[in-house]
């Protein structure tokens, strides 16, 4: 079982990193929309995390996905990235004015809630 788990970890680098640009590529190309791409990339992200979770012992790609309320345009958009940067206010404050030109947002949380559970 080790000699396996030691063949894998070359192949696992690869696929995390092909992981997180498809990653990349479906919040630029996608944004909030929910689409057949979208939900190939976050199955694709659950395989590669399993997958690393079972040779390495930890998880590969530590993501969370927030809803939280734009207090300057009373919208509600959706975070999905690391848990660490939603935590940090600089990186917040960029990401949210990011957010308010690129994405259209959500008016009530019960769309964005719809939204959430499709992911």
């Amino acid at each position: 079982m080790q000699i396996f788990k030691t063949l894998l970890k070359p192949l696992l680098f690869i696929l995390v990193n092909i992981t997180e640009l498809f990653k990349w590529l479906s919040m630029k190309k996608d944004g909030d929309k929910n689409t057949l791409f979208k939900r190939f990339v976050l199955k694709l992200v659950f395989i590669t995390d399993k997958l690393y979770d079972f040779v390495e012992g930890e998880p590969a790609i530590r993501s969370i996905v927030e809803a939280y309320l734009d207090e300057e345009n009373k919208k509600w958009y959706i975070y999905q990235g690391d848990p660490e940067k939603y935590d940090d206010e600089e990186y917040m404050k960029e990401y949210k004015k990011y957010a308010r030109e690129h994405y259209k947002g959500y008016d009530t949380d019960e769309e964005v809630e719809e939204v959430m559970t499709k992911m």
